[in-house]
Parts: C-alpha cells; sequence; structure tokens
C-alpha cells in the first residue's frame, strides 16, 4: 500500500507517457503480490475437537486419531 503511494507521488511531476508506464509498472507489482500472496500463505488447517489432531482437510467422518466423529 504505502509503495505504491510513494511510486505514484514520484510519478505526479512526469510527462503523461512516464505516467502511463509508470502506472502499468505499479499494476503489474500489484498483480504480481498479490498471486504470490495467495499461493504462498497456507490456507486454513483443520483440527479435531477431541485430541486436537491435525487433519488433511474438513471432510466429514472419523478422526483417524481418536475416531470421534468429525462433521
Amino acid at each position: 500500500g504505502l509503495f505504491m503511494v510513494v511510486l505514484f507521488l514520484g510519478l505526479k511531476g512526469k510527462p503523461h507517457d512516464e505516467m502511463v508506464g509508470g502506472l502499468i509498472v505499479i499494476l503489474v507489482i500489484l498483480v504480481i503480490l498479490t498471486l504470490v500472496g495467495k499461493f504462498s500463505i497456507k490456507p486454513k488447517r483443520y483440527f479435531c475437537s477431541e485430541c486436537d489432531i491435525k487433519l488433511s482437510d474438513d471432510k466429514a467422518g472419523d478422526c483417524p486419531s481418536c475416531g470421534a466423529s468429525l462433521t
């Protein structure tokens, strides 16, 4: 956020052509950072409410550790 504002303010006094190029660069950087964030941050983690073992998903069934019913 702040990085983008600083880049934009740096472009403020530039000619129109350079501003357009700079804005495209800012948008490309923003898209790349968004994609990296989506794939590098781990999704939700699931745990059994009875024994607190880490589960691979949130499917209904029985806990592989304690046999408790998972819903």
